[in-house]
C-alpha cells in the first residue's frame, strides 16, 4: 500500500489516545520512552523515514514531567495518524521501566509483527520494516534480525553489533538480494551470550509473543536479554539481515541502564537467567541460561572478595561453579579463594 492509498483511510482519535484505523498494519512500532522529547523526535524521525508505510508507531511515555509530557503531544501531532502517543493518567508518575513500558505499546499495538526502538536511538537503512515483513512473510519466519552500529556520541565504536559476525553470515544464505541467512537457534543464543541482541534489532511476528510471553515486567535490568531468550525458547524459524538497521547510542549520560549500579545489574542479570531456567524448554536455551547464571555468579563472587565479604564471595564463586562448570569459573573461584585466604592472612 503507497501513503496516499494509506492518507485515505479513515483515522479518527480517541479520548485515551488510541486511534482507529480502517488500514492494515503490518508492523507496531513500540517506542518507551521517559523524559526525553528531543531525543524520541530524532527516532519517531527514523521511523516516518521507512519506505514500508503499513505501519503504527506507539510512543509510550513512562510517567514523564508535565513540561515534556506536552512537548511529546507536540511532537506526535506532528506527524501522521500512523503516530500514536500513549501516556499516564497523571504527568510524572513514578516510571514504570522498560519492561512494563514496552509490554504496554505491545498490549495496544495492532500488527501482524512488533519492532522496537528505543528513544535515543535512530534506525539507519529505510528497508528496515519493508525487508522484515518480506523475509518474516516469504520464509514463514517468527523473528527477523538485522545488525546493528554502537556509537558513542559521534564515535562509531562498534561497526557491527556482533562479535563475530561471520559465524552468522556463514548459516545457510536462502535470498541474495538483500543477504538473509536462515539462523539455527544455536547460532542466535549463542551470539545474545556474547552481545546482547537489542530489540532494536528485530521484528517479531506477534503470535510468537503471544505465545512466549511479553517482557518480564518484575525485572528493570537485563529484560531484553530474558525476552529475546524467551522468544528463542519458542521458535527456531529466525532470519538474519547482515546489513545494520539501527544506530544505537551506548549508555551515557541519563541512560536507563546506569540508573543501578553493577552489583544492582548483577542481581537483575541473575534474576532473568534463573527466572529462563525454570521456564526453558530448550536444550541451547537452558544452556544459555545456565551459562549466563554463572557468569554472573562469577561477578558477583568477585565483587563480593573486593568489598571484604569472604563468606559470602566463597559461597557465591562455588554457586557459579556448580551453575556451569568451566575452567573460567575455576579459575575465578581459585582467584577468590586466593583473595580470601590473603585477608585472612592479613588479619
Amino acid at each position: 500500500m503507497n501513503l496516499q492509498a494509506h492518507d485515505a483511510c479513515r483515522v479518527s482519535a480517541t479520548a485515551d489516545n488510541t486511534a482507529v484505523d480502517d488500514c492494515p498494519v503490518d508492523v507496531s512500532v513500540v517506542t518507551a520512552t521517559r523524559n526525553r522529547a528531543d531525543a524520541a523526535q530524532n527516532a519517531l524521525r527514523s521511523i516516518a523515514a521507512q519506505r514500508l508505510h503499513t505501519f503504527e508507531s506507539l510512543l509510550v511515555d513512562d510517567g514523564s514531567e508535565a513540561e515534556q509530557a506536552g512537548m511529546y503531544r507536540e511532537v506526535v501531532g506532528s506527524l501522521d495518524p500512523r503516530f500514536r502517543l500513549l501516556q499516564p493518567l497523571q504527568p510524572g508518575e513514578i516510571g514504570s521501566g522498560p519492561a512494563l513500558a514496552r509490554n504496554r505499546g505491545i498490549h495496544a499495538a495492532r500488527g501482524r509483527y512488533i519492532a522496537f526502538l528505543d528513544d535515543d536511538d535512530v534506525w539507519i537503512s529505510a528497508e528496515h520494516l519493508s525487508s522484515a515483513v518480506s523475509a518474516l512473510d516469504g520464509f514463514k519466519a517468527d523473528i527477523y534480525c538485522a545488525d546493528m552500529q554502537g556509537f558513542r556520541g559521534d564515535r562509531l565504536v562498534y561497526a557491527s553489533w556482533f562479535t563475530a559476525p561471520d559465524r552468522l553470515r556463514a548459516c545457510p544464505r536462502v535470498q541474495e538480494q538483500p543477504a538473509l541467512h536462515q539462523l539455527t537457534r544455536r547460532v542466535f543464543v549463542e551470539s545474545i551470550l556474547t552481545r546482547v541482541i537489542h530489540p532494536n534489532m528485530l521484528v517479531i511476528r506477534r503470535s510468537l509473543i503471544e505465545r512466549a510471553g511479553a517482557f518480564l515486567p518484575s525485572l528493570r535490568f537485563a529484560e531484553d536479554t530474558e525476552f529475546v531468550l524467551r522468544l528463542a525458547d519458542h521458535t527456531d524459524r529466525i532470519i538474519f539481515n547482515p546489513l545494520p538497521a539501527a544506530r544505537y547510542r551506548l549508555p551515557e549520560g541519563n541512560a536507563h541502564s546506569l540508573s543501578m549500579d553493577a552489583t544492582q545489574q548483577d542481581l537483575q542479570t541473575l534474576a532473568a537467567a534463573e527466572s529462563l531456567i525454570m521456564r526453558a524448554a530448550t536444550a541451547e536455551v537452558r544452556r544459555a541460561a545456565a551459562v549466563l547464571e554463572s557468569w554472573t555468579l562469577r561477578r558477583l563472587s568477585i565483587a563480593l572478595i573486593e568489598s571484604g565479604n569472604r563468606v559470602a564471595a566463597i559461597r557465591t564463586g562455588l554457586q557459579g561453579v556448580i551453575a556451569r562448570p568451566s575452567l573460567g569459573a575455576i579459575r575465578d573461584l581459585v582467584h577468590v579463594l586466593v583473595g580470601a585466604h590473603g585477608s585472612n592472612a592479613g588479619a
